[in-house]
């Protein structure tokens, strides 16, 4: 496995091939992060959803899911609407 964080300096040092598999590892741990985080958000919203169907105010569900309210507010219209 590629360390994924280096010093300006330790990068200069490496070689094409190193570099190489320091940017791809970067890559791969960016690709990662943006799919965790896209799916702790879509998680968030499936909670939302069936929060307001227990009857919860906007305000508690801002809090019990970490959405900004005005995320909710938009949520609950759309969901609504279909």
């Amino acid at each position: 496995m590629v360390l994924w964080y280096f010093g300006t300096a330790e990068l200069a040092n490496f070689t094409s091939q190193q570099r190489d598999n320091y940017e791809q590892s970067l890559i791969q741990y960016r690709d990662l992060k943006s799919a965790l985080e896209t799916a702790v958000e879509e998680n968030k919203i499936e909670i939302a959803k069936k929060l307001f169907i227990l009857g919860l105010n906007d305000i508690s569900i801002s809090q019990a899911t970490e959405l900004i309210v005005e995320q909710v507010v938009k949520l609950r219209n759309a969901t609504k609407k279909n």
